[in-house]
């Protein structure tokens, strides 16, 4: 049943996984490097407010968007 397969449980496998790709278009990336592209690419969710950073407290960064961070990682420099 998907429906309990939320929370860290859940975003840890797919964060890897866009983490894998990322690294495959550039492996010169750097954990820091992931965060800031992640940090940029992620779609905001909720109703929210969201800080000068991009983080909101309950849903911290967004929603990982794997299409704009694999194209970022890319290019990223």
């Amino acid at each position: 049943d998907l429906s309990s397969f939320i929370g860290t449980s859940a975003a840890a496998p797919i964060v890897s996984g866009v983490i894998a790709l990322m690294l495959e278009r550039n492996p010169t990336l750097t954990k820091d490097d992931c965060m800031n592209i992640f940090k940029i690419t992620n779609d905001k969710i909720g109703n929210g407010i969201y800080n000068e950073n991009g983080f909101n407290i309950k849903y911290a960064y967004g929603k990982i968007n794997a299409d704009k961070a694999i194209k970022m990682a890319k290019d990223y420099e």
